[in-house]
């Protein structure tokens, strides 16, 4: 990848200046959240060294994490080589809950309420991951390997045609392929202005950590599908996409806290049996599709059972977080 500039002898790359501008705009979206809250000064500082330390070590963390077979088979070893940070190797869902811990640690140093400092890393965050994800495609070179690449246009032909007359292709082998990177840009673009205007027009905090809550629970239900338009290898272990599993993860940890909530205020209701019991019928019916999808002949069915049952979820889960509020008059 071509070099921009050196900075104390170090190479510049284009992505690596995307990544410092990414980290920038999900500091300053998280600055003005807390700023507007009263937190300013070297209360900030500490959450911007927080966030910025946790998030870069827990992103190469569950990266090596997840290719612990192919660092011990092929590289002789695990630790050694999981040191080499600037050789690359990150993942978001590690990046995300970098920032998480970060902004606790930060509350924790700095006597902040913990809800205000994991509400603004809820809020920035997907501002900064919308920065990353185009950065993935204005650095697709043959250099740059192939992350962030989909699978090879075909099937809908309006949109493979769309597609290439606007440019918005990435190369692979000399054919062009779906620009995954920006189905993930876009997704993620979506969500922070959703948290934004949630924010604007709410006269009232939200209740605990929801900002984050929410900002997990539309990430992990956005990754669910678009990771399986990636054709990048990029965490796959065999077949299964190891980022799928950590967005089921975070759609679930979502459903644990407001149901904890829901539970905590003493209502006898069949509310939660039935919010479960859809939540884990759909997302086994999720999961299934992920595999029909490269298998069946039907790939119209094969995509429905994965995107219509992952929506039904994530507004099961927000019906749960409303009705949770309303019973303990958090909202």
């Amino acid at each position: 990848m071509k070099t921009l500039m050196t900075i104390f002898g170090q190479p510049l790359t284009l992505y690596g200046a995307l990544t410092a501008l990414a980290l920038l705009v999900f500091w300053c979206v998280a600055a003005l959240y807390l700023k507007k809250r009263k937190v300013t000064g070297g209360k900030t500082l500490v959450f911007a060294v927080c966030t910025a330390v946790t998030g870069w070590l827990l992103a190469r963390v569950v990266f090596v994490a997840c290719n612990a077979a192919y660092y011990i088979d092929e590289l002789d070893g695990l630790w050694t080589p999981a040191l080499y940070f600037r050789d690359g190797g990150y993942a978001m869902t590690g990046l995300i809950l970098g920032l998480a811990a970060g902004a606790a640690v930060a509350a924790l140093l700095s006597g902040v309420k913990p809800a205000l400092m994991l509400n603004a890393a809820g809020l920035a965050a997907p501002a900064g991951i919308t920065v990353l994800r185009l950065a993935e495609f204005f650095c697709d070179t043959p250099a740059s390997g192939d992350v962030g690449e989909g699978k090879y246009l075909e099937g809908i032909e309006w949109l493979d045609g769309l597609l290439a007359r606007l440019g918005l292709t990435m190369q692979a082998d000399g054919d062009a392929v779906y620009p995954a990177c920006l189905a993930g840009a876009a997704a993620a673009l979506v969500i922070f202005i959703a948290l934004l205007v949630w924010q604007l027009a709410s006269r009232k905090e939200p209740a605990g950590a929801d900002v984050l809550t929410v900002f997990l629970l539309l990430y992990g239900a956005g990754q669910l599908v678009l990771e399986q338009l990636r054709d990048d290898g990029h965490l796959v272990f065999h077949f299964v996409h190891l980022q799928q599993i950590v967005a089921l993860v975070f759609m679930l940890a979502a459903l644990l806290v407001w149901t904890l909530r829901f539970r905590r205020a003493g209502v006898k209701k069949r509310t939660l049996p039935v919010v479960w019991i859809v939540s884990l019928v759909c997302i086994g019916l999720a999961v299934w599709a992920c595999f029909g999808i490269d298998r069946w002949e039907n790939k119209l069915l094969a995509w429905l059972l994965l995107i219509v049952p992952t929506a039904i979820v994530t507004g099961a889960a927000l019906f749960l977080r409303r009705a949770a509020n309303y019973l303990t008059g958090e909202e």
